[in-house]
């Protein structure tokens, strides 16, 4: 699985973004080898503004 995959299934799911953002911090943790930090924040940030817009129906922000 993706970072950008588990962030979108996470956020869809109805987990709110802090306690996503950290079960993400956590897969993380395990993979071999992680990924950066900052490339987790921005892949996370990017899905929750993309579930946003979603959820706004597509309009802008």
């Amino acid at each position: 699985m993706s970072a950008a995959s588990l962030a979108g299934y996470l956020l869809r799911h109805g987990i709110s973004a802090p306690v996503a953002y950290e079960l993400m911090l956590l897969w993380n943790e395990r993979n071999n080898p992680p990924e950066s930090i900052e490339v987790i924040e921005t892949t996370f940030h990017s899905i929750l503004n993309a579930e946003l817009k979603r959820l706004r129906g597509g309009q802008g922000v």
